[in-house]
């Protein structure tokens, strides 16, 4: 999915501690708004798209 991510660990202008941080980081957010919950219980999903 990230083929770029690879190399750029490799090369050392990335390390892997820094990615799983920013993993981490990502799936607390998606959590946090309600993407792995039933939509029923999503109140984000009622609002109305711009």
């Amino acid at each position: 999915m990230y083929p770029n991510l690879l190399g750029a660990v490799k090369q050392g202008l990335i390390t892997e501690e820094k990615i799983e941080v920013s993993v981490k980081r990502l799936f607390e957010a998606r959590i946090r708004l309600g993407m792995f919950d039933p939509e029923s219980k999503v109140p984000w999903l009622s609002l109305p798209r711009l």
